[in-house]
């Protein structure tokens, strides 16, 4: 699951424009960085995988950040029906598991929604201040 921040392409353009890699890089990472500790402070546990699996990679020129180390973050983003799933336990019986309905709880729609503005004037802060602007 990835975050891409409409406006981030042009804006990095401009940046580029501005012939320093180093400032255009900081800004994003800046940004990109503080969209993951408010989705952080939103996900809908205290601890844990999903808490501790987001992460921001660096892909090309862009910051991504994603969840790409939580298996189930789609199931609590999108939530999930109801329904069962048969596995092999290790004295090697078949086994089966039935669960019941999730609920959607868009995390990551919802921080991004609320914080998409507030990234982008943390990239032209970054970018002033590495300009001394």
């Amino acid at each position: 699951m990835e975050v891409e921040i409409e406006g981030f392409e042009q804006i990095r353009r401009q940046i580029a424009e501005l012939g320093n890699k180093k400032i255009e890089e900081r800004a994003l990472k800046a940004g990109a960085e503080y969209l993951k500790a408010k989705l952080e402070a939103e996900v809908p546990v205290d601890d844990g995988v999903y808490k501790r699996g987001i992460v921001v990679t660096k892909r090309g020129k862009r910051y991504i950040v994603h969840t790409g180390k939580v298996p189930h973050a789609h199931l609590v983003e999108f939530g999930r029906s109801g329904g069962s799933s048969k596995y092999v336990d290790k004295n090697g019986v078949t086994r089966t598991v039935k669960f019941g309905p999730t609920a959607p709880n868009p995390v990551v729609a919802r921080t991004y929604e609320s914080e998409q503005n507030q990234i982008m004037r943390v990239i032209g802060e970054e970018v002033r201040r590495a300009l001394n602007l």
